[in-house]
């Protein structure tokens, strides 16, 4: 019942934003950062879109504090299709009085787009599956979610009582066994510039047999419709999640098509 009341009111803390690609002929980007959260829909076909961030989480089972930084990368070949690289560049982790420094994994995923959120049907949502491989292993210290060799997801986007919504439930093979995974994140526009997104995640963790849930919050700006600033934070609810992160980051769409195509009025 009390989680039940934490997400009604949750909810009504946020009003939807339709989701745009662009604005007067500008592109405009579709951050997936720093939600674990990804969203159903995709950036407007053939732009390049660059997600960018810095963490620092403390106080897990293994871990005393961690910095690092993540980087994607993505494009949608079509209006269904989405390819993505993702990378951890570089960590510095400090556990039990010694300090290493590593390369995170390096992992490469497919999105499909099975049915779009159509303008005036604000109750159907945006759904898709997603597919990502592990493609090289790093040896950076995981935190609440395990390295995985590969796993899938269905995503779901859309807009509920006046409100944006975003949730995945993923299925990962890691190194333990599989590993499942369900997140809720909401989100909505304070004004045209700012916006606010709250989040709930769980993901089970194989290899103790524990769970590990936690809540985020995020603020972002909007410089250009085409670069959002992020900066938030993340608190574990459980023993055996990360007691805290601290983030930071931005989502840049290169407002110019890699390839040519009809240009939006």
């Amino acid at each position: 019942m009390r989680l039940a009341s934490w997400l009604l009111l949750l909810l009504s803390c946020f009003s939807a934003a339709a989701q745009e690609q662009f604005d007067h002929g500008v592109p405009i980007a579709d951050p997936a950062r720093p939600t674990v959260t990804n969203p159903a829909h995709i950036p407007p076909v053939g732009y390049v879109q660059f997600e960018q961030g810095a963490l620092i989480g403390a106080e897990t089972t293994d871990v005393d504090t961690q910095f690092s930084i993540a980087q994607t990368t993505k494009i949608a070949l079509t209006h269904h299709v989405m390819v993505q690289v993702e990378s951890q560049p570089w960590a510095h982790t400090q556990s039990h009085g010694f300090g290493q420094d590593d390369t995170g994994d390096l992992l490469a995923g497919l999105q499909l787009v099975l049915s779009d959120l159509k303008e005036g049907h604000d109750v159907r949502p945006t759904v898709a599956l997603a597919y990502t491989r592990r493609i090289r292993s790093g040896s950076t210290p995981d935190l609440d979610v395990d390295g995985l060799s590969q796993g899938g997801a269905l995503l779901a986007s859309g807009n509920l009582f006046g409100v944006h919504y975003d949730t995945n439930f993923l299925f990962n093979q890691v190194s333990g066994g599989v590993q499942f995974g369900q997140t809720l994140a909401v989100s909505g526009n304070i004004t045209k510039k700012y916006a606010l997104s709250a989040e709930i995640w769980h993901f089970t963790q194989p290899d103790t047999g524990t769970d590990a849930i936690g809540t985020l919050w995020n603020g972002a700006y909007s410089i250009r419709p085409y670069l959002i600033l992020d900066a938030g934070f993340n608190r574990g609810l459980t023993s055996t999640s990360a007691h805290w992160y601290g983030f930071a980051g931005f989502t840049y769409l290169l407002p110019h098509r890699v390839w040519r195509g009809h240009k939006p009025g």
